[in-house]
């Protein structure tokens, strides 16, 4: 089962980190079963037991961090990790009753972590029914349950490899997008520079009204959907409301104004837990530890206009996906080359499909051209330095630039500047979106 929610703070402008009321507490988690959700993330606090009952009661899974020490405490003592412990064990065990908490999360982006191995185990030992979720975000240890990256950028990616442990991959936090409602901001002379960038992966978009946001919601939701195709198994959205300077909720801070209407919200939820559409390959990626497309392929700087020539630009040589520095392994390349820019292209006939999409395989930004024209910006990268896989739609414009006759794809790659073990790949594929 897909599972998808909001990240949950839990704060209140009228009690902080304590509903005014138990209907203000139901409220927050009737609202999420309304707009579609299935899950919520509990961030760094603990509620009120009431709004665990809720839970339980409407049905709403709960993923639920452990508090943790000092953000960027440089070191943990044996007082402070006794102190911690205790604590976190007190609240495995207050909580322990409560059927709709199916997640521990004990660590959250490094902050305070220490003997992560340790105290998954010790975790389990205090509740084997649940799952553990070692470390959100990053700092992955690999143990736990989970895998878990924070990726905020439009198309999210996910590693590449596979997972030792054969963890679920999730997204434990991403989207974040900000919108601000006038008469409804915890500051009153709050403000944002919009940022909205179709082309590009610049990280949180930021919009001046909420039908903006939604016009973009609808294409970073399709996003999701699409990434279940590579093994995305749940998604974190930061956040259910806007929390004081942060305005990137669903909800205002105040709860009176849902930005884009519940009713759309649960429609476009409700396709995420759909089946994914069916990709009809046109260049398709290499299958595992297997060989891929045939492309030409130059490393360093490339000549004018080699992204539409129709004919061979000079001083490409030929090669098959994937590109990269590995002979073996799960990232094995078929072309081995150097960690440096490298630019790619081949040709395809137009598809049939109304919608186009890409699959990225790589570690660095990419520029992705069809008949010369950029069609997209790429950032593929997690801060455990993976080579990572995403896959996204293409504008709808894209289909413009196709000719009956044959057509161009070419790829820029500058590869990131810090790869996980010095290994670092690069595979794209393109794909027809069916239904």
């Amino acid at each position: 089962m897909f599972q998808f929610g909001p990240l949950d703070q839990g704060y209140w402008p009228d009690g902080i980190l304590t509903p005014p009321s138990d209907e203000a507490a139901r409220f927050d988690v009737a609202y999420l079963k309304e707009i579609g959700c299935n899950m919520v993330r509990v961030h760094v606090k603990v509620h009120p037991r009431r709004w665990y009952y809720h839970c339980d009661r409407l049905g709403l899974l709960v993923w639920q961090d452990m508090v943790c020490t000092r953000k960027f405490e440089p070191k943990i003592t044996p007082a402070g990790a006794r102190q911690w412990e205790t604590e976190q064990a007190s609240m495995i065990e207050s909580l322990f009753n409560h059927p709709a908490v199916i997640v521990w999360t004990v660590f959250n982006e490094g902050w305070g972590q220490y003997d992560t191995e340790r105290l998954v185990e010790w975790t389990r030992s205090i509740d084997p029914t649940r799952l553990v979720n070692a470390a959100s975000g990053w700092t992955d240890e690999i143990v736990g349950d989970l895998r878990d990256i924070h990726d905020y950028s439009f198309h999210p990616a996910l590693p590449d490899a596979p997972d030792p442990l054969q963890r679920a991959f999730v997204l434990g936090e991403c989207g974040g997008f900000d919108v601000l409602i006038p008469g409804h901001k915890w500051h009153v002379d709050q403000t944002l520079v919009p940022r909205v960038d179709p082309l590009g992966d610049g990280g949180r978009e930021k919009y001046e009204t909420p039908e903006q946001w939604e016009e973009r919601y609808v294409e970073w939701i399709e996003g999701l959907r699409l990434m279940r195709s590579v093994g995305l198994q749940a998604a974190v959205y930061t956040q259910i409301t806007d929390v004081e300077h942060e305005p990137n909720g669903w909800l205002t801070y105040d709860r009176r104004v849902s930005k884009i209407p519940a009713d759309r919200l649960a429609e476009l939820h409700r396709t995420l837990y759909a089946d994914v559409p069916h990709l009809t390959p046109i260049i398709p990626v290499a299958p595992p530890e297997g060989r891929g497309a045939a492309w030409s392929y130059r490393l360093g700087s490339p000549p004018e206009n080699w992204t539409s020539a129709k004919t061979e630009p000079e001083g490409f040589d030929r090669g098959s996906a994937p590109f990269g520095n590995a002979r073996t392994g799960p990232l094995a390349a078929s072309t081995i080359c150097n960690i440096q820019e490298l630019c790619m292209r081949t040709t395809f006939r137009a598809p049939a499909a109304e919608r186009l999409a890409v699959v990225a395989r790589t570690a660095g930004t990419s520029e992705i051209y069809v008949n010369g024209t950029l069609v997209k910006r790429l950032v593929n990268s997690v801060h455990d330095a993976d080579v990572t896989i995403s896959i996204f739609a293409l504008p709808r414009e894209t289909a413009r630039l196709l000719r009956p006759e044959g057509n161009v794809l070419a790829v820029r790659v500058v590869p990131a500047q810090r790869v996980r073990d010095g290994v670092w790949l690069a595979d794209f594929g393109l794909y027809g979106i069916g239904r």
